[in-house]
């Protein structure tokens, strides 16, 4: 018995397939969204939020994820500078600006006698029983008013060449000192307000001369005796 024809469809609704029938191109195929609509994010992915909202902060003890490889943080604001710590020096030729009202002691350490001595032997500074951050040449430390006790030495294999004195700086001023250590590595040094001349140098030049000396005079002979004879 035949089955009474289907009705008209509605306008733009794709009639079903029958049985064993596939597919017409454009039939049974899901409307793409429209105007202003967003399709359904895949499987895995997060939907972006709506216009005009912001996405909420990191929750309690969660972390933001560091900056990509190649990528570098933003360089300090204008104005800060990275400034030494405590102890550093200045890099050499380079005269820190001392803050107003602040007091300052100025170290001179004259460098050790002999070639090349400066990179074996080492200074070490004490400035009231505290060692301090110091190197061949003029080292700068910010201090308080009042009197202090400088104590110098070198270091080699064993410290050698002390050298102290007491000083009192004013507020708001520097003083500066300078140590000269000795030639040898059993003498004393010397501190002072000026520049200071090397411990031991006449008793390096007699041990020196004494064995050239005695050199020339060899000579000396062996030539008279060779015309002599």
């Amino acid at each position: 018995m035949a089955q009474p024809p289907h009705g008209p469809q509605g306008y733009g609704q794709p009639t079903p397939p029958g049985p064993g029938q596939q597919n017409a191109p454009g039939q049974w195929q899901q409307a793409p969204p429209g105007h202003g609509q967003q399709s359904p994010p895949a499987h895995g992915q997060q939907s972006p939020p709506a216009y005009g909202q912001q996405q909420a902060p990191p929750g309690y003890g969660q972390q933001q994820s560091p900056p990509g490889y190649g990528q570098q943080q933003s360089p300090p604001g204008y104005g800060q500078q990275a400034g030494p710590g405590y102890g550093q020096q200045p890099q050499p030729g380079q005269q820190p600006q001392q803050p107003v009202g602040q007091s300052q002691l100025i170290v001179n350490l004259r460098k050790p006698f002999g070639l090349l001595a400066d990179q074996m032997v080492s200074p070490i500074v004490r400035i009231n029983g505290h060692q301090a951050t110091a190197r061949w040449g003029q080292n700068f430390y910010p201090t308080h008013a009042g009197h202090h006790q400088i104590d110098c030495s070198s270091n080699y294999m064993w410290q050698f060449g002390p050298g102290s004195m007491t000083l009192d700086i004013p507020p708001g001023q520097s003083v500066e000192v300078h140590y000269t250590g000795p030639v040898v590595t059993f003498g004393s040094g010397r501190m002072g307000y000026e520049v200071q001349p090397r411990p031991g140098m006449v008793a390096w030049i007699v041990i020196i001369s004494i064995p050239v000396a005695l050199i020339l005079l060899l000579i000396v002979v062996g030539i008279v005796s060779a015309i002599a004879g």
